[in-house]
């Protein structure tokens, strides 16, 4: 599983629960395949 690691660089209350990062987490959903790409010919 991938994952990211957040740096904290905005002082030492910010990450204590204030910034909100734990509590709104998010990720994407693929639902599809991925669509035909059309080369570009120069």
């Amino acid at each position: 599983m991938k994952y990211w690691i957040v740096k904290n660089s905005w002082g030492p209350e910010w990450s204590e629960g204030l910034c909100g990062i734990a509590m709104e987490a998010s990720y994407p959903l693929k639902t599809s395949p991925n669509p035909v790409q059309k080369k570009l010919h120069l």
